[in-house]
């Protein structure tokens, strides 16, 4: 069963922070120290700073920094592979994502372009839905494109009035082009 990303991180992360307790008990219990000189040996160890050792350890305080090193160096290794193969994933998914909406709007043809997606492009939108008519929505608002996206829609996250993106919503093939205008007041002084 695969776990959700953020679920591999809390688990990478929990797991660091009890290799941190593992240290600072074990440095408190074998050495003695105060627990901010244990702090203080804990974060060196594992963070492979190589300061040396704030007091002199005894043969066990030296055999446990040998499994605090090995143990906490697998977690943070855990961590940060963790945070790497989120990241990687969602760029991967990021460029898949576009590669597929090309594709859809490459494909299109005799449909319409919806230039907004504010209350009438939602509207119109709808409409063209239920009327099975293909259409593309542009808008420059990503929150709009976002919505646009989650209803399944083909957009573009770009102004309408570029040509270069009206050529990549398919204008050559598109049966009409609707744009949705934004009223504005003007103010005269």
């Amino acid at each position: 069963m695969l776990q959700s990303g953020e679920n591999k991180i809390q688990k990478s992360l929990l797991l660091f922070a009890a290799a941190i307790v593992f240290g600072i008990v074990g440095y408190m219990l074998i050495e003695g120290w105060g627990f901010l000189d244990a702090l203080y040996m804990t974060i060196i160890t594992l963070g492979t700073i190589g300061f040396g050792e704030i007091h002199p350890l005894s043969p066990t305080g030296r055999i446990f920094t040998i499994f605090l090193i090995i143990f906490g160096l697998g977690t943070a290794a855990s961590v940060i592979n963790n945070f790497g193969s989120i990241l990687l994933e969602q760029k991967l998914n990021s460029i898949l994502g576009r590669k597929n909406m090309q594709t859809a709007l490459r494909k299109l043809n005799n449909h319409v372009i919806l230039g907004g997606f504010g209350q009438i492009g939602k509207a119109i939108s709808l409409k063209l839905q239920e009327n099975s008519i293909p259409f593309v929505v542009i808008d420059e608002l990503d929150e709009e494109v976002k919505k646009a996206e989650q209803l399944g829609y083909l957009t573009l996250n770009d102004n309408v009035t570029s040509d270069v993106t009206l050529l990549a919503a398919g204008i050559k093939r598109a049966h009409c082009i609707v744009i949705e205008l934004v009223p504005f007041a003007v103010e005269f002084a």
